[in-house]
């Protein structure tokens, strides 16, 4: 449980920075694609204050943990090659199969202000990250002409 302490803090702090702009203690803006609070109270004081604390201890707690994102007595036991019995021979011939090596394909999206760019193991996977990547950066442009509208 503690180590979802930070998540806690961040998330506390975002709903007090939510709550003071809903008293109009801070104001919401937007610099090109930046989302930008000004805080002038004292809830958007402390909400602010919670998630650099939050982000922080959970920066912290990562790094005491050796880089793992969970913790260290949770790691799986080695597992051990347990001995195979021999099978009977059957009457009819199996065919053997060898297991092929499986390769697995990786890509991400980096996204540098409003361009995304894309890493991929191969081009299939560069062309669907960048679709991804076209399509999340028209939600959020709409989303936030949208917000803009009907606030």
């Amino acid at each position: 449980m503690k180590r979802y302490a930070w998540l806690a803090m961040v998330l506390a702090g975002i709903a007090l920075t939510a709550y003071s702009i809903y008293l109009r203690e801070s104001t919401l803006m937007l610099a090109v694609i930046v989302p930008l609070v000004m805080v002038s109270g004292l809830w958007g004081i402390a909400g602010i204050g919670l998630i650099i604390l939050g982000m922080a201890v959970g920066a912290l707690m990562f790094f005491s943990s050796g880089g793992y994102a969970y913790e260290v007595d949770e790691l799986p036991e080695p597992t051990r090659k347990e001995e195979r019995k021999p099978t009977p021979p059957s009457s009819k011939e199996e065919k053997v199969t060898t297991r092929k090596d499986v390769s697995s394909n990786k890509g991400a999206i980096l996204f540098i202000g409003p361009i995304p760019v894309v890493f991929g193991s191969d081009k299939k996977v560069a062309k669907h990250l960048l679709i991804l990547g076209i399509v999340l950066f028209v939600v959020v442009f709409v989303g936030f002409f949208l917000m803009f509208y009907y606030l």
